[in-house]
């Protein structure tokens, strides 16, 4: 058993032609606790856990400058967003190979997607961020993870998952509250074959239903993708070469439709993911690294 409590103390000035602005200026005290329990009962091992946690909106999210979409769209960021909290709960049940992974999460303050008439023009619409009251979801994982010998030095493991989550949201649409709370089915199903002479082969495929992820659109997609790459080492491991064939029935298109209190807004996406690579690497230093740390500024850095 494990238990830890965290306090926060954040201060933040904001200026404007070297005028400090009271009213986007924070100071932000909070606590953060957190325990974890875990036994095993003959061959099942259970865990439970609680953590309280915050994200900080990103630089963009906070920015007030404005991008020209279209004439009837503009979008910009909401300097008055508040941090993000988020109480979880997590569960699991592990049985050789087998494990069921249960987790809810009640989300204080989440940010989405929301649209404002232009004051100078009403037929424009102005896209932005704003804070919602909370939101809710829970995330069940049924998986397993085994290696399995298929002959001399030729080894596959599986790693199969498939996730059902249910989100609880309600946001404004046409002056109305709509209910964004479909359950999203997916499915992760890798596999890794490995074979004498250092080589390895890797088959990934995984894809999700039609539904809700936790925001205030609807996922109009399945995005099937499946994935393929051969790779060799050479020079004691220290040189690899790796032919990857990425999302190869081009099925990486998303599709969605956002609701928002003034608009509905239906967008296609094709990040043509679909590829063929060879790559090459070579390990100049194969000594581990005894640092164990992993940068302090770390989360800060991809914030911005």
């Amino acid at each position: 058993m494990a238990a830890g409590l965290r306090y926060e103390h954040v201060t933040s000035e904001y200026f404007v032609g070297g005028i400090r602005r009271d009213d986007q200026s924070r100071t932000y005290d909070d606590f953060f606790p957190s325990v974890s329990l875990s036994t095993s009962v003959k061959n099942v091992q259970l865990s439970f856990s609680y953590a309280k946690r915050t994200r900080r909106p990103s630089y963009w999210q906070l920015s007030s400058d404005v991008i020209y979409e279209n004439r009837l769209n503009l979008q910009t960021g909401n300097p008055y967003l508040k941090p993000v909290k988020y109480h979880n709960v997590n569960a699991m049940i592990r049985w050789m190979w087998i494990y069921l992974n249960t987790n809810f999460s009640h989300c204080v303050d989440p940010i989405l997607y929301t649209a404002e008439s232009l004051e100078s023009d009403s037929k424009v619409n102005l896209v932005t961020y704003k804070n919602y009251d909370h939101l809710d979801w829970l995330v069940i994982t049924l998986g397993a993870q085994k290696d399995i010998k298929l002959g001399h030095e030729v080894t596959w493991t599986p790693q199969y998952n498939i996730s059902l989550m249910k989100p609880w949201l309600k946001a404004e649409f046409l002056g109305e509250q709509k209910s964004f709370s479909q359950p999203m089915l997916s499915l992760q199903l890798g596999n890794i074959v490995t074979f004498p002479h250092d080589w390895l082969v890797q088959a990934d495929f995984n894809m999700h239903t039609h539904g809700n992820s936790g925001a205030n659109a609807n996922f109009d997609c399945t995005n099937p993708i499946f994935s393929l790459s051969v790779s060799k080492d050479f020079c004691k491991r220290r040189l690899n070469i790796k032919l990857s064939g990425n999302d190869l029935f081009n099925g990486g298109i998303n599709r969605f439709t956002l609701y928002s209190n003034r608009m509905m807004f239906r967008k296609m996406e094709d990040n043509d993911s679909r590829c063929v690579t060879l790559s090459l690497r070579y390990r100049f230093n194969v000594t581990p690294s005894k640092y164990k740390g992993t940068g302090a500024g770390n989360a800060e850095k991809n914030r911005l």
